[in-house]
């Protein structure tokens, strides 16, 4: 079972990935909530990239440990924690994690 929580800052593999999916080893934010990581050894993550862009859909991130970049929030992945050989690096501050969160709610139509 995953040993994740919400805002863990994790390193792992992506690949093998098609089309625009986010490819390699790289950094990624845990956005499950904690009592679905409980369950299952899934966790659904949005990856962080070093490509810097100024788009409403990127959060900045630095100031942690060995991780810079931006939490791209138009690419949210679920993958098996254990085959895709995930490792947390850090944890994010609960004030950032909260405007990540929010930002990812921008990709769906809550209105319905």
């Amino acid at each position: 079972m995953s040993k994740f929580k919400q805002g863990d800052i994790v390193v792992m593999n992506f690949d093998p990935s098609i089309g625009e999916e986010i490819r390699k080893r790289r950094p990624a934010v845990v956005i499950s909530s904690d009592k679905y990581n409980l369950v299952s050894d899934l966790i659904i993550v949005s990856p962080i990239t070093s490509e810097l862009k100024d788009l409403p859909t990127r959060f900045n991130l630095n100031g942690y440990q060995d991780v810079e970049g931006q939490v791209n929030t138009m690419q949210i992945y679920s993958g098996d924690s254990v085959k895709r050989e995930a490792k947390k690096v850090d944890h994010m501050k609960d004030h950032e994690l909260l405007q990540v969160l929010q930002l990812l709610g921008n990709n769906f139509d809550l209105s319905l």
